[in-house]
């Protein structure tokens, strides 16, 4: 579902960079459909006023 939004719309998938950190993975091991980490402030200040979904 994830990649088919990515593929077909203007979605983007964001991993969240804390939770990166305390499990120790590494950007390079993210998905190809994660458009990387980012953390929470920058997160909500970017979505403001767009439509979100947080899973």
């Amino acid at each position: 579902m994830f990649e088919q939004a990515v593929e077909l719309g203007d979605a983007k998938v964001y991993a969240c960079s804390m939770a990166m950190d305390i499990m120790g993975v590494k950007e390079a091991e993210l998905e190809t459909i994660v458009s990387g980490p980012m953390g929470l402030t920058k997160f909500l200040s970017d979505a403001e006023g767009a439509q979100i979904l947080i899973f």
